[in-house]
């Protein structure tokens, strides 16, 4: 049966809720409405996932049920079915009456937890589910296509709406989309070829295929590729579990229609948000990556999408970006470019500290449904790399009250506030953390560090204890865990324990040296580790060895060495280097970290130092933030707007 030949009401809820929802099943059962109430949240497996995925697909009616109870739980299968019914609308015309949410509480609309779309409708209030009669008339209604009472208008542009009776319940505003997801167009027809081979390994022999038939739009691979990119899209926010789940969706998309172009690319796209964010980053990965986008491409050359996958395959490796870049300015040029287009062209465009050609795309992507948080994201990453810290923390403030959920958001203001000495405040945005990312391997590494720069060991013990990789590679915190576990033990005064845990990092460094690869970052660990267990000679041919592979200046302090030198103690080298980059007015971040780091505690208290001192505290003065300005910050106007 076709979704519009389907008369059931889809009933979508928390368990907690289930009596209440039973009594509005109830209710429209006995006025003659095909209720699809499922009682077995708890039951899992694919086959029932694909049967209530199946259901909101084809019901005539969703009805989200709103409560403390789901306001109490920001995760759970009712948010996936949420998000796939505010999908499900953007294949719809204006006007179609779809979602009808139920609050059967005291909870208030403007600080409900749900999709964007849900508040651009009416909403209704059955207190503790005990139904009216007129909600199950308009149910019939609305079900026997007299769509006149049109329920998806919001209730301020609907004449005779009265905000507050049973069952017309209105919605005034419409405020910041906390959940919302983005457009979903899928199925492009895609042609046939003869003969086909794909992105060949070295060595490996052409394949031969057949042609297959064309896709269709309505096909189950279609469907598959539509609700990948709905997880995809938000690569930036979605966390493991969500975007292994969208690449499985793309995969198995592949498999039923192998010569599906845009299958191929959501594939790619899929694989790449799980690179991308360090979730796997291996070389195995990154050549799934690729390809998978060269098979979209070769398939259909002329498709966004596929063009797309390949540059942000290419954007994986340095000797391609460039032509990455190409490909991402043709995309983001087109008046019809996708959100995701313009995230790849502004992530590039950061990249170069090119804020100027930035702007604009911004101003695009903050227009886009789905794509604000992520636009105030890239933006305070611009204005970071400018040097405009209390922006960057204010535009990544933005995005947080946006997603709460943000990871990357949430690192990246917890790094400005501790370059702006904000202790405070950054005290508070760590409480503030929702819990699931106080785990989350994303944050990890920005955790440690803040914590440790705060001179809290025992905290950043605990990030570090849950990380099971004996080898971290978190954002700033990349090597041995033990190293950085000898850090914590440091500023928590335990330097035996320090001592030990820096011996094992000492190993594992060597012996990953010793499998034949050079990389700078092992050799730079190895320099830091041999100096703070006293094995000065070592340490210094191995700073030589690294000054070397970085080419920077050999036997003098640099931005990448100062902290070495520090160790080594080195006073006049590091107080020369000190006075020269505190007479910088743009090195307000090196100087909260020269106040904050152990590394120069030996330094900051003999007498040459007081002025080197007091310019640094005078840099991070002049950047600190007004008091409160990076507090709850509301997201603009142009978040809010459909």
């Amino acid at each position: 049966m076709s979704a519009a030949e389907n008369k059931a009401v889809f009933l979508s809820y928390a368990s907690q809720d289930a009596e209440a929802v039973r009594r509005i099943a109830e209710a429209l059962r006995a006025a003659g409405v095909e209720v699809w109430f499922d009682q077995n949240e708890l039951v899992g497996g694919d086959a029932w996932d694909a049967k209530i995925r199946g259901q909101i697909t084809s019901c005539a009616l969703f009805v989200p049920v709103i409560s403390a109870a789901t306001q109490a739980r920001r995760e759970g299968y009712f948010r996936i079915e949420w998000k796939l019914a505010a999908q499900r609308t953007h294949a719809m015309a204006d006007g179609t009456p779809f979602l009808l949410p139920v609050v059967i509480d005291d909870t208030r609309d403007a600080e409900a937890l749900v999709p964007g779309e849900f508040r651009a409708v009416q909403w209704t209030r059955l207190p503790d589910g005990e139904t009216s009669a007129g909600f199950c008339a308009r149910m019939n209604q609305l079900l026997g296509g007299e769509g006149k009472d049109d329920v998806s208008q919001p209730p301020s542009s609907r004449a005779g709406a009265s905000p507050g009776r049973l069952g017309e319940t209105s919605l005034p505003q419409k405020p910041a989309r906390f959940w919302l997801l983005p457009a979903i167009i899928a199925g492009a027809a895609i042609v046939a070829l003869a003969i086909w081979q794909p992105w060949k390994a070295p060595g490996r022999p052409p394949l031969s295929v057949q042609p297959a038939a064309p896709a269709t739009p309505d096909s189950k691979a279609a469907g598959l590729v539509a609700r990948a990119r709905a997880i995809y899209e938000t690569g930036l926010i979605a966390n493991e579990e969500e975007l292994k789940l969208a690449e499985r969706f793309a995969r198995e998309a592949t498999e039923l229609e192998p010569f599906n172009a845009e299958a191929w690319a959501a594939r790619a796209l899929a694989s790449a948000q799980i690179f991308n964010s360090g979730f796997d980053a291996s070389d195995v990965r990154r050549a799934e990556v690729l390809t998978a986008a060269q098979r979209a491409v070769k398939l259909d050359p002329a498709s966004a999408t596929a063009k797309l996958a390949l540059a942000t395959s290419l954007d994986q490796r340095r000797d391609t970006r460039p032509e990455a870049g190409r490909i991402a300015q043709d995309l983001a040029a087109r008046p019809d470019a996708s959100g995701m287009a313009l995230l790849l062209q502004t992530k590039l465009l950061v990249a170069a500290k090119d804020t100027a050609g930035a702007a604009p795309l911004f101003e695009r992507l903050l227009a886009m449904p789905g794509f604000a948080a992520q636009a105030h994201f890239r933006k305070g990453e611009s204005v970071q790399r400018a040097g405009r810290g209390p922006e960057a923390a204010t535009e990544f403030a933005r995005a947080i009250a946006l997603e709460p959920n943000f990871a990357d958001a949430q690192s990246r203001r917890l790094e400005v506030l501790l370059a702006l000495a904000e202790r405070e405040e950054l005290r508070r945005a760590l409480e503030a953390l929702p819990a699931r990312l106080k785990t989350d391997s994303r944050l990890a590494g920005t955790l440690f560090f803040v914590h440790w720069q705060l001179r809290d060991g025992d905290k950043a013990l605990r990030v570090l204890e849950n990380l099971p990789q004996e080898y971290i590679e978190a954002g700033v915190v990349r090597g041995p865990k033990a190293m950085y576990l000898g850090l914590a033990h440091r500023v928590a005064g335990r330097h035996e324990a320090a001592t030990v845990e820096w011996q094992g990092a000492l190993r594992t460094v060597d012996k990953r040296l010793a499998a034949g690869k050079t990389d700078p970052e092992d050799v730079e660990n190895r320099t830091w580790l041999l100096v703070v267990l006293g094995r000065e000679a070592e340490a210094l041919d191995s700073l030589r060895l690294y000054e070397q592979l970085r080419r920077i200046p050999v036997g003098q302090p640099h931005d990448l060495t100062i902290f070495l030198y520090a160790e080594l103690g080195r006073e006049e080298p590091v107080a020369t280097f000190l006075t020269e980059q505190f007479s910088n007015r743009d090195t307000a971040d090196f100087a909260a970290f020269y106040l904050l780091s152990d590394s120069f505690d030996r330094y900051r208290e003999l007498p040459r130092f007081r002025e080197i001192n007091r310019r640094a505290e005078e840099l991070v003065a002049n950047a600190r933030l007004p008091s409160g300005e990076v507090k709850t910050v509301p997201p603009p106007a142009a978040a809010v707007t459909p």
